[in-house]
Formats: C-alpha cells, structure tokens, sequence
C-alpha cells in the first residue's frame, strides 16, 4: 500500500531586504511533497536556440511562450487558457483571506499554504513585492493578444544602449492569466480606497523570467491600482533560478531572482530537477481577449522598463540622487553624466515628483549646453504649473526662437488653456 504525504510548507529564515530596492521582506520557505500543480515544461531547443515553454496550473497554461537562449534577448509571450480553466480549489480557498488587511509576510505563509503546497518540492522566496500593472511601455498589462508577441520585460537581462550595460531582471511587471471578460468594474471600483493604504490586500503572483510575474489572482486589484496610478502590491512566488560560484573560496550561491544565498544554508537543495523536454504547441485560447479602454487609466504614473533599467544601468540608487550630485553632473564634462543627469530626472517624475521639479529647475538654469537634458526638464516642469515655472517657459520662448530644441514642448505649456 502506497501511503502519499501531505504537502509542508516550511520558513526557513527571514531574507534580509534593505539593499534589495525592489522587496519590501521576503521569507525563504521549503515546500516538502509539493504537487508540482503549478510548474514550467519547455521543449527542446531548437537551431536557433529557442525553446517554447508554458507555466503550468493543473495541466491548464497559463502563460505560453517562445524563450531565446540569449539573455538580452526578449521573450515572446501569449496568453493561457487562463485561471479559470484550471479548476484550483486551493486559489479559490486563499481568495476570501487574501482580501483581508495586509500583516506581514509570516501571516500570509500561513495564509497561502493551500496554494503553496501545489509547487514542486523545493526552496522559494515568498516575497511583498510592488508590481506595476503595466506592460513596461505604459500600456495595461492584461492588454496582450492571444497570439505570441514580444514583451518588453520578458528578458534575463535588459540590454541598455546609452550605458552599454544590462540590467538583471527582478519581478517588477505583470502579465496576466485570465481574460479582460472576467473584469467586473464595480468589483474593482470596490477595491479603490482599500489601494491607497500601506496595508493594501495583496494580489498574488509567480515570477516567472526577466522583470515579468504572472498574475494569479489580483487582477481587479491591478485595475483598480491603475485607476489609481498607484503600485500593486503582490505576495510573490520566487522559484530559484540559477545557481553560481562567486569569490576567491569559490562559494556556491543560489538566486531567486537578484537575491542571492548561500548554498550551504539550502541544506535540502539536491540540484534542480531533471525535465525531460517536452513537445508542446503554443494554441491560442478559445476566449479572446478584448481590450480594456484606457482612457480613465492612470499608465503615465508608471516607470517604463526602458527608464527604470537606465536608471540602475547608470549605477544610481535613490539615496545617491542629491543636490549636490546634481550641481556635480551640472559642472561636469563627461557625457555620461549628463546621461545620468537625465536617468535621475526621469526616474524621479515617477517616484518623486516633487524632487524631479527641483532638480529640473537647476537643469534648465544652464542654458547653452546642448548636452544638457534641458527639453526633458521642461517636460518634467510641464505637469507642474505655476507662476515660477511659467515664468522659466516665458523666459526661454523670449532667449530662443522656433527652431530651438525646446521650443514645441515649452509652447505646449499652454495648449491646455487654449
């Protein structure tokens, strides 16, 4: 008689986060007997080193796609057939407890264990992790087609031109795994003041590659975010990802996306398991995915992969951008400054508004620098009016004429007044 053990779901230490810009805390966890119910199966690769894969719920996809083999290159991803034909009693039983106040991440292990029992056996992160409901390009993320298409965030490692660096990926931008026909707007109207609190419920979503996590449940909590134009916090499934040597002891280390430990606290960890490549064809789903109207959607509040990764490309933290680094880059020959003069303006306007005011304001002060990222300060300026700053837009449209690099954005200062 074959007795089958229940899965056990064990906190293995709390992850220390306070370099890890993208996690608020994290748990390591160890799923023993897990189901492998929600699980990746890849194909073999082909000529040209690409392999297909879909991420698994109970045999239903729910994400599908095309994966190069080169790190810096972008995936092509197509809906599943979605959550809701994946018959998960286990989603449905942590749904009702998700929607409660958010506690901490020991409260919600507790909270997911019927969910985290169906992964394979193995050690995870369970992470809070602010996503944005965007597809990197400022266009909402439950927005993609049931064909394959590339998307943007779906790469190891994406390759920044200006800073002829990459920037690793880490769970940032969603991708969804049910239709746009599942969306009741008065049920994500609902969730619209609960957003704006630090202890928001939590979505819940499975990183999946790159700086892309899918959605597992949540997705009119992501609307409402965007509504909003605020983050969506989600409790994160981090499977490891890579393992590596680093050092003159030549240590091993395991990675869950960019947090990386130690193998020897992963006393249980054997090596990753051996798949055999599988034939798999990537079929649309039978429900086709109308788009939502993004009209009344706050997407211009988002930070595009294409900023967020320069910003890191160019060696920036948020702690490093201040007043006097500013007047340095200002002073500054090098070219390089000047494009990390303009990383720091951009990512600012997303994150800190106020700031990026300030800042742009001193950019603007020096005025016979083509280098200089002048026509993005005033951009900056645009969505902040006020005497002094219409002021600065009257005083460079008096100093230049219509053929000036800034001139149609600074003329736009008053288009809404017209």
């Amino acid at each position: 008689m074959i007795f089958s053990s229940k899965p056990k779901i064990e906190i293995v230490k709390e992850i220390d986060t306070t370099a890890c810009h993208w996690c608020n805390e994290a748990l390591l966890i160890y799923v023993k007997n897990g189901l492998a119910a929600l699980t990746k199966r890849s194909s073999e690769y082909d000529r040209d080193y690409s392999c297909k894969g879909q991420l698994l719920l109970n045999g239903t996809p729910l994400i599908q796609g095309e994966y190069p083999g080169c790190p810096t290159c972008t995936a092509m991803l197509a809906r599943g057939y979605g959550i809701e034909q994946a018959d998960c009693p286990e989603l449905l039983e942590v749904r009702d407890r998700i929607n409660l106040n958010y506690v901490n991440i020991r409260t919600s292990v507790e909270t997911l264990k019927p969910l985290l029992g169906l992964l394979e056996e193995g050690y995870y992160l369970l992470a809070d992790v602010y996503h944005t409901p965007t597809d990197g390009e400022n266009r909402y993320f439950a927005n993609v087609p049931d064909a394959l298409e590339y998307f943007s965030p779906a790469c190891d490692s994406y390759y920044n031109h200006a800073f002829l660096t990459a920037t690793y990926g880490f769970p940032k931008y969603l991708y969804p795994t049910q239709s746009n026909a599942c969306l009741n707007h008065k049920h994500a109207e609902s969730y619209l003041e609960r957003m704006m609190q630090p202890n928001a419920p939590r979505a819940i979503a499975y990183y999946h590659l790159g700086f892309t996590s899918a959605l597992l449940d949540g997705h009119h909590k992501a609307y409402a975010a965007a509504l909003l134009g605020v983050q969506l916090p989600c409790l994160t499934i981090i499977p490891m990802t890579t393992t590596w040597y680093r050092g003159s002891d030549n240590a091993e280390f395991c990675s869950f996306s960019g947090i990386h430990l130690p193998k020897s606290e992963l006393t249980n960890f054997k090596g990753f398991p051996k798949r055999q490549p599988q034939e798999i064809t990537i079929t649309p789903p039978a429900v086709q995915n109308q788009p939502i109207p993004e009209e009344d959607l706050h997407l211009v509040n988002y930070i595009p992969i294409d900023v967020l990764t320069g910003f890191f490309a160019a060696g920036l933290d948020e702690s490093d951008i201040t007043e006097e680094l500013i007047h340095e880059w200002i002073g500054s020959c090098e070219s390089r400054d000047k494009e990390k003069l303009e990383c720091a303006l951009l990512y600012l306007a997303k994150t800190d508004p106020e700031r990026a005011c300030t800042f742009a304001k001193l950019v603007i002060a020096v005025r016979d620098d083509m280098l200089f990222p002048t026509k993005t300060a005033f951009e900056v300026l645009l969505k902040h009016k006020s005497p002094e700053t219409e002021q600065l837009f009257l005083d460079y449209l008096i100093s230049h004429d219509k053929k000036s690099l800034c001139w149609d954005v600074v003329t736009s200062y008053w288009e809404d007044e017209t």
